[in-house]
């Protein structure tokens, strides 16, 4: 998937930003009910192999359409980089580790 330029194609970046969004949606019901691994971060957060799942896949989506665009989320891990750009995505993916 090319970059896309927000100022120049706005449109574009919300069409890939819907895209992922149902991808991720769609995998994260994919995944609802099985038997999911699942673990503690950080020594009281619960998270499962759906919460990684569906993070992933928004990062891969998400970065590779506006690769100059800065990564927050709650399952990744934090990277002081995403506070030099001037923009960025802050993300709270859908997960699985609770109802």
């Amino acid at each position: 998937m090319p970059a896309i330029d927000p100022r120049a194609d706005p449109d574009a970046l919300a069409q890939t930003l819907l895209a992922a969004v149902r991808e991720a949606g769609a995998l994260a019901l994919k995944l609802c009910g099985r038997e999911l691994k699942t673990w503690t971060k950080r020594g009281t957060s619960p998270v499962c192999e759906a919460d990684i799942a569906v993070d992933r896949l928004l990062r891969d989506r998400l970065t590779a359409a506006a690769p100059d665009y800065g990564w927050r989320s709650e399952e990744s891990g934090d990277d002081p980089a995403r506070l030099a750009v001037r923009r960025g995505w802050i993300v709270e993916p859908i997960g699985g580790t609770r109802a």
